[in-house]
């Protein structure tokens, strides 16, 4: 078995995940196991959700039964969460490869159960200015990746590609680094790294998208201590853009929580007690840190 660090969780499991560092404890936090089998029993719980895709495909749903939960990614895998028992047991399909196995746990899965333990993450990429946190918040496919390695070409620490981490410390707010990774379309590679071109992860079964897990040779950082949440920008659509221009506005307290709102990780919405915690938390953001609707043109070439 190998056990690992994630985020400031113990993590044991029976395959290998480059990308975390490797540890040593008695007890582990969590336990994931990756099982191989062509029966994995059928599912007579209710169902808790369901989050589909633009064309009304089901991409995730998330079901209860007794105190167990299933997060089922429909042609994919199922992941079978035990609060009680702190483990996941994932069931993959077949000619599933382990990267998106690998992929859906640090991506999807994970975020999820540890909003179970309190705590709460964001969809959005992240970089450290000035030893403060930045994030880029925003629907898939709005620029969040390609920002933050942008910013990373030019010396900035890269927080996060896609999962914030944020914690509320006493009168402020800090975000802690994901392990790092960076995920972005052919079309932002070839410009990004039109010089040099760094090593490709191409082995994610649902995604065109490549994953980029050692920047070293291409001179991008991670971050790798919490630091201060300074700001947030929401990433405008493309119909909103105008021309050329690039604008930066400062949303009121509403818009920002509307946006949070939409963007955070949240798991059982049938918990009304975690639903609650939840809002709670997200206005005290609100009130702490400064939002902002960023509009640019995608346009590689300004």
């Amino acid at each position: 078995m190998y056990q690992y660090k994630y985020f400031d969780i113990s993590l044991e499991s029976n395959i290998f995940f480059p990308s975390l560092p490797i540890i040593s404890c008695n007890n582990c936090d969590y336990n994931f196991q990756l099982i191989f089998s062509s029966f994995v029993g059928s599912f007579c719980g209710q169902w808790i959700h369901h989050w589909t895709l633009p064309n009304g495909k089901i991409w995730f749903s998330l079901g209860k039964e007794d105190n167990k939960y299933l997060l089922k990614f429909p042609q994919l895998a199922d992941f079978h969460f035990s609060p009680y028992n702190k483990k996941i047991d994932c069931y993959p399909r077949s000619n599933i490869s382990q990267e998106t196995i690998t992929h859906l746990l640090f991506n999807q899965v994970m975020p999820l159960v540890l909003t179970y333990k309190g705590k709460y993450f964001l969809h959005a990429s992240a970089v450290a200015i000035n030893t403060f946190g930045v994030a880029f918040m925003g629907k898939s496919g709005l620029g969040k990746s390609t920002l933050a390695t942008s910013f990373g070409q030019k010396g900035f620490e890269v927080i996060t590609d896609d999962s914030l981490l944020v914690e509320q410390k006493k009168d402020f707010f800090s975000v802690m680094p994901s392990p790092p990774q960076l995920r972005l379309w052919d079309e932002s590679i070839d410009f990004l790294f039109a010089e040099q071109k760094p090593k490709l992860d191409r082995g994610v079964n649902y995604t065109n998208k490549a994953h980029l897990y050692d920047t070293s040779d291409v001179g991008i950082a991670f971050c790798c201590q919490n630091i201060l949440l300074r700001c947030i920008y929401v990433l405008s659509s493309p119909e909103e853009e105008t021309l050329d221009t690039i604008s930066i506005q400062r949303l009121s307290s509403r818009e920002a929580m509307f946006h949070l709102l939409e963007s955070v990780f949240r798991f059982d919405i049938s918990d009304r007690i975690r639903v609650a915690q939840e809002f709670n938390f997200l206005s005290q953001i609100v009130q702490t840190v400064p939002c902002f609707r960023l509009t640019y043109p995608r346009n590689f070439e300004l």
